[in-house]
């Protein structure tokens, strides 16, 4: 749950910073703004693999003293008081998968967003079914315009759908009403034109991208956002493309202002956002744009987007692995008061570790932290002994320690079991070994956690085998 929610406003701010620059340039080309918004939506990608693998940058947030440490906990000269309070032995039991109910609604979620997709295509395969091949007249004339990759043209059944549209991702078709026979050549050039700058641009490629990333992230409001503003503004460098072709631009404007109120509420119907091309940009918009030639004086240049597309992943990168902390972990010192409530929990926490070796004859053979704290959860009744006396910082298990016997440790005394993970090496942490007590390190001279993580065995045993539960209910 918290991995998700982590992903969910750092994609959703990655989303919004997208929307904000989109919007801004007002002076570029629409094809810019186009791009800027299909790059901060493909950033959204990187959020999981840089929070995960990533280095983490920690962001101080200024918080109360008492709120960040309780006075309760803060008492140096009684460290073990709360023992009777902090640890209940109960009958053990295996850890219940906690995360699985929220993978499942989230899974639930990805297959929802798809469907409606999914229900697009198999509309747009039976407008595809119920059409027929354009008039060579028609073929010939989309051919003379021009087009990187071949494209056929077909004439919809009629009421099938209400103006030009265009689908495809490896075969683009073009799919003209059944009125578009009766069209004057100049409105079907226009027509034709349009959608082929679609075609042109890859539009179908970047849209299917983009519902994606809708689609991994359903819960995220500034990611639905987001592709529809870019659904949005695929259409203005069609229009663009027109005009360059030399079109007056009342005279397109006339013409589109015709379908729009030929199809109402000036919508455009489309059988599916994957499929390409949605007309759901308000007509007002557009014409505006059309009429508007200060919408159109820059571009970018080639050194210019990699400067931006560059800026923008770095930007991106940053986000992603930013971590928020309260109480100050960034800053080179730390409270006496919260190295101490830190060792009073890890002790705490390494006693409980040690109840559950002692009830199942080897430590929890965990792979993980999170799997480790969900097999101490009967042993432990205060769950703030997981996290140190700083906000931000965390208790790690010694995942090696899965699953081993504790009479096969051939020095207890110098094995870690469990370990504050802090940001910066000069920050002092805390260490509790496996026969309980409890060190504090500082210093840049401090040997480094990662380094003291080893397992050292008696001869004549062995470790456990990687995924084989041992001990007493296992």
């Amino acid at each position: 749950m918290t991995e998700l929610l982590e992903f969910g406003w750092k994609s959703g701010l990655i989303a919004l910073l997208g929307l904000g620059l989109a919007a801004s340039m007002v002076r570029f080309r629409p094809a810019v703004r186009h791009g800027v918004l299909f790059c901060s939506l493909m950033l959204c990608l990187i959020v999981p693999i840089a929070a995960r693998f990533g280095p983490q940058t920690y962001v101080e947030i200024p918080v109360l003293a008492d709120a960040a440490v309780s006075p309760a906990m803060v008492t140096p000269s009684r460290p073990e008081s709360s023992s009777p309070k902090t640890l209940v032995k109960r009958p053990a039991t295996r850890p219940m998968p906690d995360a699985l109910p929220i993978a499942v609604v989230y899974g639930l979620g990805v297959v929802a967003v798809t469907m409606r997709y999914a229900v697009g295509f198999l509309r747009l395969r039976g407008i595809s079914g119920r059409s027929q091949a354009a008039p060579d007249e028609i073929q010939r004339a989309g051919n003379a315009l021009g087009s990187a990759m071949p494209v056929h043209i077909a004439i919809a059944a009629q009421g099938d759908i209400p103006c030009a549209l265009t689908a495809g991702i490896f075969r683009p078709i073009i799919f003209l009403p059944e009125e578009s026979v009766s069209w004057s050549p100049e409105r079907l050039a226009m027509v034709l034109r349009h959608e082929l700058a679609h075609v042109q641009r890859r539009d179908p490629v970047s849209q299917l991208l983009a519902e994606c990333v809708v689609a991994l992230y359903w819960f995220n409001p500034a990611v639905w956002l987001g592709a529809r503003a870019m659904r949005g503004y695929a259409e203005l460098p069609a229009d663009e493309a027109v005009l360059l072709a030399g079109i007056r631009p009342t005279d397109y404007a006339q013409d589109l202002l015709l379908i729009a109120r030929q199809m109402g509420m000036g919508a455009r119907w489309t059988p599916g956002p994957e499929l390409l091309l949605m007309k759901n940009q308000r007509i007002e918009t557009r014409l505006k744009s059309i009429l508007s030639p200060a919408a159109r004086l820059r571009g970018l240049t080639t050194t210019q987007s990699l400067a931006l597309l560059s800026g923008a992943v770095i930007v991106a990168f940053g986000i992603s692995t930013m971590r928020a902390s309260a109480g100050g972990p960034t800053s080179e010192t730390r409270k006496s008061s919260e190295i101490e409530v830190s060792m009073s929990r890890l002790k705490q926490l390494g006693l409980a570790t040690m109840m559950y070796a002692s009830e199942h004859d080897a430590f929890p053979p965990a792979k993980s932290t999170d799997e480790a704290r969900r097999y101490l959860d009967s042993f432990v009744d205060d769950k703030d002994s997981f996290v140190g006396g700083t906000k931000g910082i965390s208790f790690e298990f010694n995942t090696k320690l899965a699953g081993v016997a504790l009479a096969n440790l051939q020095n207890p005394a110098e094995t870690v079991e469990w370990y504050e993970k802090v940001p910066n090496s000069k920050l002092p942490y805390v260490v509790v070994y496996v026969d309980g007590h409890v060190v504090r390190y500082q210093g840049k001279a401090a040997p480094q956690v990662t380094e003291k993580l080893a397992v050292r065995l008696k001869p004549g045993t062995s470790a456990p085998r990687s995924g084989v539960g041992l001990g007493k209910g296992q």
